[in-house]
């Protein structure tokens, strides 16, 4: 589809579409998790058309670091990813966005 809403025909091997969220850095994973599902069911129907017809949609967090860290992914998360068709993918990067 273009930005103007025309279908495109044709198959793509690969289309991505992407959206940027600031999280505050005192927002952990799973706030952020939660808050982007809330956001992403208004659109239930655009997401279940990708699936439908082969195509899969995931949550993609990028993460820099200075230091170590852990985080936890609690089960409720991620069933909450699943249950809306959701993978979920983390890259995590060691510095800042301007130093890597």
């Amino acid at each position: 589809m273009t930005p103007k809403g025309t279908p495109l025909e044709g198959n793509y091997p690969e289309t991505y579409w992407s959206a940027s969220v600031d999280a505050d850095q005192a927002q952990d994973l799973s706030g952020l998790i939660q808050s982007s599902i809330k956001h992403i069911k208004q659109y239930a129907g655009f997401f279940d058309e990708i699936k439908r017809t082969g195509g899969r949609v995931a949550i993609h967090a990028s993460i820099f670091s200075k230091e170590d860290f852990g985080e936890l992914l609690r089960a409720q998360d991620l069933a909450s990813l699943g249950n809306i068709g959701f993978d979920f993918a983390i890259s995590v990067y060691h510095g800042l966005p301007e130093d890597v």
